[in-house]
């Protein structure tokens, strides 16, 4: 302490000594003023802006478009500054009611997507705009592909024996709340399907002895780790957006995301193709082959076959071109939300009453019937659409498949005009509610691997500019493996060198043995899925031609394949409609 007389001098002079650190605001505060007018605000962590920020309104036009079956994930990522998996996924997780069905922690659950985002390389192909593309098929796969009503039809069920219960004052009661799970498994699952991907494969670590093949002994490395460090992340109380008393919910969930994530690595691709058209496709079809003649006709003609695009439709042309209502939408936002409430809230995408692109109302502006799923979602309505290919002025015009294509399909209605549901002046003919739902856990689990598998290779059915954009960024993911391979003295793996031709020159036997296969299954158990199909065989198409490939030869191998999985599925006994 100062002594007396030094304390009476410092009074005297007006200045305290807890005041001398303010000296320079006392001397000259119009100076101090203007330095802090000038100041730059603090930067803002990447979660809390997802929380706050104001979308743009060019991110939320991109954002409505999410139920198509066309959509270019690249233009989101540049919209978002480079933020489109934690953008999209905080979107649909806060559009489809999630949050309030479980109580999750909105700011954790936004650090927890912003952390898993910035765990995505940005220069290659498995990157954080590939995960966004693969949720964003997802969620286009379970809802317009209708594959939640036949997983869902006994959620009273299942959520009793999952001790789900929906929050205080969730409006929209216990009915949708095994929907909700079941999104927040696939969400979780796909944003977190190539957490801290290395840029290799998984032979690749295993040669060198890396440490992940060590750990997992040589079992799926990579996809083990993505899973795994996801769920240890979750461990930091920062980004636990599950609450603790949902003990239940957070086990369930974790066994299913780690099942998903760990069906995605491609060894696993023909035992889960093989055990999906064994278990699930013999079934369903014969469901959609005992329906209604008309019904089956409004899916595009035979169930059990599928159509090419004509000239000018398809995957190729006017992607993206309009949206149809999705099969589940949220339940109202209660009002009064509280203060912090996240700003995607808003971009709820309300259902659009009209027909999808193709279909003929019987006057302009006719809107579309709306379809009832079933008793426990009758308020849930629904309108499915086509693959979002050219307008109506297309149609007019467009030739019939067999027209355009020779003999290789005898659709019952333009290929232009493959949608769905196929509207006339009495109303929609479309199947009356959907097929009989799967009750069995594991096969509703292999449905859902199956389904995240269509979506973590969905760009083969996108639009041919988009899906040719991944392949050249596969390419280089690659080329680089094939550099670090060279370096190390290995042998140099197939369509890894730079010298010699790469994927971009391979892609027919690719579609061939593994996309155009997997996708008529998965239209064979679910047509509403069907414009996926039609899309990858117009992309089949496309790269047949650049490789040199007759024509003739490639509609020759895909009705192989067809007339193949429909003999498999015409040979599978009929189980009861309770499956």
């Amino acid at each position: 302490p100062l002594p007396p007389q030094a304390t009476a001098s410092k009074r005297a002079s007006g200045v305290l000594p807890h005041t001398q650190t303010n000296l320079p605001s006392l001397l000259q505060p119009q100076q101090q003023q203007r330095e802090l007018q000038h100041r730059e605000p603090p930067q803002r962590e990447p979660w809390e802006l997802l929380l706050a920020q104001e979308p743009q309104e060019a991110v939320m036009a991109q954002l409505s478009k999410v139920e198509d079956w066309q959509f270019d994930t690249f233009a989101l990522a540049d919209l978002t500054g480079g933020r489109p998996l934690s953008t999209l996924a905080f979107f649909l997780i806060v559009k489809m009611g999630i949050i309030n069905h479980f109580q999750l922690s909105e700011a954790r659950l936004a650090r927890f997507l912003c952390r898993i985002e910035d765990g995505y390389d940005d220069g290659i192909y498995h990157c954080r705009t590939h995960a966004a593309d693969v949720l964003r098929t997802l969620h286009a796969v379970l809802n317009r592909g209708q594959v939640l009503s036949m997983l869902c039809k006994q959620q009273k069920k299942d959520a009793s024996l999952l001790q789900l219960k929906p929050s205080v004052g969730d409006a929209s009661g216990s009915v949708d709340i095994m929907v909700a799970y079941r999104l927040l498994a696939c969400y979780v699952a796909a944003t977190v399907h190539d957490f801290e991907h290395r840029g290799v494969n998984n032979d690749f670590l295993i040669k060198a002895g890396d440490q992940l093949a060590l750990m997992y002994n040589d079992i799926s490395p990579q996809e083990n780790h993505h899973v795994a460090s996801a769920f240890m992340l979750m461990q930091d109380e920062r980004f636990n957006f599950i609450p603790h008393h949902r003990r239940k919910l957070r086990e369930n969930l974790r066994k299913d995301v780690i099942e998903m994530v760990l069906g995605t690595d491609m060894k696993q691709h023909f035992t889960l193709c093989g055990s999906f058209e064994a278990k699930i496709v013999g079934p369903a079809a014969a469901y959609w082959e005992a329906a209604d003649v008309a019904a089956r006709s409004s899916i595009g003609g035979d169930v059990l076959g599928f159509a090419l695009p004509a000239a000018g439709t398809g995957a190729g042309a006017g992607a993206g071109s309009g949206s149809d209502a999705h099969a589940y939408a949220p339940p109202p936002t209660p009002s009064g939300r509280r203060k912090g409430s996240p700003s995607l809230s808003r971009l709820s995408l309300a259902p659009t009453r009209r027909a999808p692109l193709g279909a003929v109302p019987p006057t302009p502006t006719a809107p579309a019937p709306l379809h009832r799923h079933s008793e426990e979602f009758g308020s849930r309505d629904s309108v499915a659409g086509g693959s979002d290919g050219g307008g109506p002025a297309e149609t007019a015009a467009a030739p019939r498949a067999s027209e355009a294509r020779g003999t290789f399909y005898r659709p019952s209605m333009p290929a232009a005009t493959l949608s769905i549901h196929q509207h006339s002046g009495k109303g929609a003919a479309e199947p009356d509610g959907p097929p009989p739902p799967i009750t069995d856990p594991d096969l509703q689990m292999l449905v859902l691997k199956l389904a995240i598998k269509c979506a973590d290779l969905g760009h083969l059915t996108s639009q041919w500019t988009v899906h040719q954009r991944w392949v050249s960024l596969l390419q280089e993911e690659f080329f680089r493996q094939g550099d670090r391979e060279a370096s190390l003295g290995q042998a140099i793996s197939p369509l890894m060198d730079r010298t010699k031709a790469g994927v971009m020159q391979s892609q027919c036997g690719f579609f061939k043995f593994v996309g155009v296969p997997m996708y008529t299954l998965f239209a064979h158990a679910f047509p509403h899925a069907k414009p996926m199909l039609t899309n990858i065989l117009a992309n089949y198409y496309k790269w047949g031609e650049i490789e040199g490939m007759d024509k003739a030869e490639l509609m020759a191998e895909s009705r192989r394949i067809a007339d193949k999985t429909a003999a498999s599925t015409k040979a599978a006994p009929a189980q009861p409609a309770d499956m």
